[in-house]
């Protein structure tokens, strides 16, 4: 055990008992309860849940799709999901996104296919403002982790302008309007991309805003095909 794990015991981001299970931000009985949300999940969903984003109205179809661990309820605080997802924003740790990497890559190895075509890992990049605030991007740290458990190179694909709002401030149409506007390709990676497979990371999908920008500026830098992953997806649809 290391030093510092002598002298602060690792707390529990659920309920603070001095434990936490083997390789989890969680205690025993905490962990179990994410275990349980993930099982259940799987359970309604009659398999790898998925969720659904590029919404075509005049069709009512939706055309991308991203696989993801857990329901997210924004109202339930006393939910492990909705304590992981605010300790990762927040509080960002060594072992909260080691556990979420862990998480990410486990589902992953189930999803792609065995050898995808000169695959890179990226995710939706924070806001500048969250950023300076908290003093990191938090998904950033996890699609670098992801990437090594994965054996895949990791590259800052994406860019978002000073002028991004935060989207869980905004309506659906809104969110569309707000990331397709503010999300960029970095210039660097812009002529990349041809015939890759593109693995985007996200912490939540609500509308899939975020994602639906994202991969529009991969295929149109010629990316083979993007597989969106997500540890959590908003049970409740905005309008």
């Amino acid at each position: 055990m290391a030093l510092l794990d002598w002298l602060y015991p690792p707390s529990c981001v659920f309920c603070g008992k001095m434990e936490t299970a083997k390789g989890s931000p969680f205690c025993t009985v905490c962990h179990a309860k994410w275990e349980m949300a993930r099982r259940e999940c799987v359970t309604a969903a009659g398999g790898q849940p998925v969720a659904y984003y590029r919404h075509d109205a005049a069709r009512g179809e939706y055309y991308g799709s991203a696989v993801y661990l857990v329901n997210y309820d924004p109202g339930d605080e006393d939910s492990p999901v909705y304590k992981l997802l605010g300790g990762l924003k927040y509080h960002t740790t060594r072992r909260l996104t080691d556990f979420a990497a862990k998480e990410l890559a486990a589902m992953l190895r189930q999803v792609m296919p065995a050898n995808p075509a000169c695959a890179v890992v990226t995710q939706i990049p924070r806001l500048p403002l969250s950023v300076q605030r908290y003093g990191c991007d938090h998904m950033k740290l996890v699609a670098v982790e992801t990437a090594a458990m994965l054996g895949i190179p990791y590259q800052p694909l994406l860019e978002r302008s000073g002028d991004a709002l935060e989207q869980k401030r905004l309506s659906a149409d809104k969110r569309m309007v707000n990331a397709l506007n503010t999300t960029r390709l970095s210039k660097k990676y812009a002529g990349q991309l041809i015939g890759r497979t593109v693995i985007l990371l996200d912490d939540l999908i609500t509308t899939g805003a975020s994602l639906h920008a994202a991969a529009e500026l991969f295929i149109g830098a010629g990316a083979f095909q993007v597989i969106a992953a997500t540890l959590a997806h908003t049970e409740r649809r905005l309008k």
